[in-house]
């Protein structure tokens, strides 16, 4: 029997063929297809740049706000280890900002003591926090008088830079020093004002301001603070001061919704002790007056020789002995884990 051609597979096959000799091969890209393709990637590979540019950006912001941090507590701990009647500005400053709202701002400036005539003190705001306190304070200036413990007292031993410039490498910037005069608010609540401690002027309050140059740099300054109390004060009737000293007396007092003084309760029963870290060990057994050469922490722990501990002598009442050197300046710290000491002792 014969076969019967195929004659529709023939004439697809033949149409197949025609249409690649027309077209061409259909195989691979066109040239608009790998443009776009090559866009894309560069829209992709530039986005990937900025985003690891940004976030160099924030690493570096992100390390010199922790450096001009560190800086502004070292400058802190620096002040407060100074003779307390030496923590006060020695004068005022020409970079003191004149914008209202600036961290480095200081009010009434122009003709303030220790101008002559002397005027009323600058005032200082320490609170720059997002819906904080507004209220300012009065700077601690050499030249200055101010009302401490009723009576007006001339302030003449300020040692304090009010700015000084900081070096770091390739870093720079400059370090702002306010010491301002700030009252303890429970001193004015009780049945007796000014019986206990002065209802103004009780603390030095020390605020630390360190900018950075350049145009990478944190938006905004680094700041710490912290409160000084006079290590002379004593509780009424004693021969120093009428005023009582918190660090060596520290008592608890409750005030009811009257502001009235009144028995506190749940309180711990007993007489509160201090102690007081000195220059010598504790296995010399009493400690005299000590040098200010500067001092480190004496050893706590057993050596690998089997040596034993011998750590800071300490003591319930404040050591004695001069924060000076031989010409009598300042020359602290004084004492053991180098804390400084204030007023003299």
């Amino acid at each position: 029997m014969m076969r019967r051609p195929n004659l529709i597979g023939r004439t697809a096959h033949a149409a197949r063929r025609r249409l690649r000799q027309a077209g061409g091969d259909q195989d691979g890209f066109t040239i608009i297809e790998v443009l776009v393709a090559t866009m894309i990637m560069i829209v992709g590979v530039l986005t990937a740049m900025q985003a690891l540019d940004a976030s160099r950006k924030l690493t570096l912001v992100a390390e010199r706000q922790t450096t001009i941090a560190h800086r502004a507590q070292l400058e802190l701990e620096r002040v407060k280890s100074l003779p307390y009647n030496q923590i006060g500005l020695s004068g005022t400053s020409a970079s003191w900002s004149s914008t209202a709202g600036d961290y480095t701002y200081v009010g009434s400036s122009g003709a303030s003591c220790p101008a002559s005539p002397a005027g009323s003190a600058p005032t200082y705001q320490p609170d720059h926090s997002t819906g904080g306190s507004a209220a300012t304070e009065s700077l601690v200036i050499k030249g200055c008088s101010y009302t401490l413990g009723g009576t007006s007292t001339p302030f003449t031993t300020g040692t304090v830079a009010p700015v000084t410039a900081w070096t770091d490498g390739t870093l720079s910037g400059n370090v702002y020093d306010f010491v301002t005069w700030t009252s303890d608010p429970t001193c004015s609540q009780t049945t007796t004002s000014g019986s206990i401690c002065a209802t103004s002027n009780d603390y030095k309050r020390v605020t630390i301001v360190v900018t950075m140059n350049g145009a990478t740099h944190p938006s905004n300054p680094a700041v710490v603070a912290g409160f000084v109390a006079n290590p002379s004060d004593a509780p009424t009737g004693a021969p120093a001061n009428s005023q009582q000293n918190p660090l060596s007396s520290p008592t608890t007092s409750c005030v009811n919704g009257s502001g009235q003084t009144v028995s506190c309760s749940n309180t711990v029963s007993g007489t509160p002790l201090q102690y007081f870290p000195t220059d010598c060990s504790y296995t010399s057994g009493s400690c005299g007056t000590p040098t200010c050469a500067g001092h480190s922490l004496h050893n706590t722990i057993a050596s690998v020789l089997l040596n034993p501990p011998a750590p800071d002598l300490l003591r319930t009442t404040l050591p004695t002995g001069a924060c000076t050197d031989v010409s009598g300046n300042p020359t602290p710290p004084c004492f053991g884990l180098d804390l400084g000491c204030a007023g003299g002792t």
